[in-house]
Formats: C-alpha cells, sequence, structure tokens
C-alpha cells in the first residue's frame, strides 16, 4: 500500500512540473524570435511538395538515423563547420526558402 501511494504522488508531482516545461520549450514563443519568418506546417508541406523549400535537419546523427524527411540535408548543428555547410546548401538552392527542424 505505501508503495503505491508513494508512486501515485511521484505520478503527481511529475504532472505538475511537466507542463511548466513545455511551455517554456524553445521555439514555442514566436515573439522570442521575431527575426525568422514562421510557417505553418500546411504551407511547408506544400513548399515540400513543389520543391520549393530545402529542409535541413540539425538534429544529432542518431535522431536523423532514426527517423527524418525523405531529402532532408542532414547539418548537425553542434558540429564543427555547421554555418560554412548550411551556407554551401543555400548556395547549391538558389530561390528555395530553408526550413530548419
Amino acid at each position: 500500500m505505501k508503495k503505491q501511494l508513494w508512486f501515485i504522488l511521484l505520478l503527481l508531482t511529475v504532472a505538475q512540473v511537466v507542463p511548466v516545461f513545455a511551455v517554456e520549450f524553445p521555439g514555442r514563443e514566436k515573439d522570442k524570435y521575431r527575426n525568422l519568418q514562421w510557417i505553418e506546417i500546411e504551407q511547408l508541406h506544400q513548399d515540400y511538395i513543389n520543391g520549393k523549400v530545402t529542409i535541413v535537419d540539425v538534429r544529432s546523427s542518431l535522431e536523423y538515423d532514426t527517423i527524418h524527411i525523405k531529402g532532408a540535408a542532414h547539418l548537425p548543428v553542434a558540429e564543427k563547420g555547421f554555418i560554412q555547410t548550411l551556407a554551401d546548401v543555400i548556395r547549391k538552392n538558389p530561390g528555395k526558402k530553408t526550413a530548419f527542424y
């Protein structure tokens, strides 16, 4: 009985803490990134289908290898040379929007 009570208390504590982190997750508040152009998922999908956007996956290799968007450029943001490699990708895709995830 004591174990069940402790488990319930733990769940209640976690349930109260998790929403706080979700609200503060980077990118959830557009006003913090005013210099970036935001695009809705539906528009991104249409641009992707029509070849108007280059999608850059900035996640780790492990995350990318697990699942990724077909045709996305894989440029882990943590790797040395990220900026130069990104500039090369943008230069090779003139006139296309660049979307990051």
